[in-house]
């Protein structure tokens, strides 16, 4: 019997699932953040933190760190302490160019350095102003301090939206396959200062970190030994630089790095809509009329007048007042020519009682009252005047003919006698 056919191959195998792409961190474009450069054209112009040269002008200026709003902003730097002045800082004189709070642009590398005095804490505070000394606030950036080894710590208020550390965001931990890395933070204030904030301490294995020349190309070791500190509409933040004994004499900072991402603020929610107006107020109700004053007793009342419609002939030539007599100024207006009806249905002249007092308006309530009655009659018609003569020496125009009805074309009717009235003698005939 002939062979069964070959068996089918088997269906090809799906390829294995494409792996999560994760998004790529926000770059500062994207968030409108502002990036601090201390690379050329940037310059210290003043070096007196602390007032450790001079007891005026006490902070440092480093010009030209960015720019905003299309205009050159400057950093600077003051102490944190009362008045600006730190007793731990040394002059030039004294500590030479590594003088305790004094600094240094590294250009090439774009970074600063800030030296330290041993056993002590420097807090300082970054200030952004334009040229005018004018305040600026920056509305997103980043600001990292680095080198932080060798028996040093870093203190920051509680200023920032967050912060990367090594590798890790608000914690501490190793970049790449880093184990030593910095430590904390735990909470502090520095001695002298009210200000709650955070403490970074160097990894006690750490005793030198090698001098950044690329901060945004900061090895694993550099990273791990770095906080990145996230900004935004700010115009100044607090930090302190700390050393616990004869170890390492600086820290160094610079604006972006590569510790971290940058981290996009959440957009604001959207401001509330303004309140509705409220609804205008009812106009003021007129005070409700007085009431006439009590009969004398054995007084009779008069009887009330009608209401209106009103023709009183008493009132003539006078002006009903609109509303109440109080309403009328004795000075401008003459009460005696206005009239109103009182609350007992009569009618009353306002009047000015006591002119020898003060009493600004027209009271109607001392009047006396007056009743109505119908309207006089018109007046005849007046004749017109005498025409006047015609000046003297002009004819007079006779006087037309006086006009006579046409006679009617109809007889006159003859009228019936008159039947006799009894008890009344007739009329003899003429």
């Amino acid at each position: 019997p002939p062979s069964p056919p070959p068996p089918s191959p088997p269906p090809p195998s799906p390829p294995p699932p494409s792996p999560p792409t994760s998004s790529p961190a926000p770059s500062l474009s994207e968030c409108d953040a502002v990036t601090i450069t201390f690379g050329a054209p940037a310059g210290i112009s003043h070096n007196n933190v602390g007032g450790r040269n001079s007891a005026s002008d006490k902070y440092a200026l480093i010009d030209k760190v960015g720019t905003f709003d299309g205009q050159h902003y400057n950093l600077k730097l003051t102490s944190a302490l009362a008045n600006g002045d730190d007793p731990n800082c040394k002059s030039d004189a004294e500590g030479g160019a590594e003088a305790p709070c004094s600094i240094a642009i590294n250009s090439a590398s774009g970074t600063v350095d800030f030296f330290i005095r041993k056993k002590e804490i420097h807090p300082v505070t970054f200030s952004f102003e334009f040229d005018s000394g004018d305040p600026v606030t920056l509305p997103l950036y980043s600001f990292s301090v680095f080198d932080v080894g060798n028996e040093e710590y870093l203190w920051a208020a509680a200023e920032h939206d967050t912060y990367f550390c090594g590798g890790c965001e608000t914690s501490c931990c190793g970049a790449g396959n880093e184990t030593d890395h910095l430590q904390g933070p735990t909470s502090h204030s520095p001695d002298g200062m009210t200000a709650s904030g955070l403490r970074w301490d160097a990894d006690p294995d750490v005793t030198s970190v090698d001098d950044v020349t690329d901060p945004l190309s900061m090895t694993d070791e550099q990273q791990s030994n770095s906080v990145r500190f996230i900004y935004s509409d700010r115009s100044s933040f607090t930090l302190g630089f700390g050393r616990s004994s004869s170890g390492g004499n600086r820290q160094q900072f610079a604006g972006e790095t590569n510790v971290g991402a940058l981290i996009c603020p959440p957009p604001s929610p959207p401001s509330p809509p303004p309140p509705s107006p409220p609804p205008p107020s009812p106009p003021p109700s007129l005070p409700p009329p007085s009431l006439p004053p009590p009969l004398s007793p054995g007084q009779i009342a008069p009887p009330k007048a009608p209401f209106p419609p009103l023709d009183c002939s008493s009132l003539l030539g006078r002006i009903k007042a609109a509303g109440f007599c109080s309403k009328l100024n004795p000075s401008t207006d003459d009460c005696s020519s206005y009239y109103f009806q009182a609350g007992d249905g009569r009618i009353r002249l306002c009047e000015y009682p006591n002119v020898d007092e003060d009493q600004g308006s027209c009271d109607g309530h001392d009047g006396e009252p007056f009743y109505c009655s119908p309207p006089p009659s018109s007046p005849p018609p007046t004749s017109p005047p005498p025409a006047s003569p015609p000046p003297p020496g002009l004819p007079l125009s006779p006087a037309p003919p006086p006009t006579t009805p046409p006679p009617s074309p109809w007889p006159p009717l003859p009228l019936p006698p008159l039947p006799p009235q009894p008890g009344l003698p007739l009329p003899s005939p003429p």
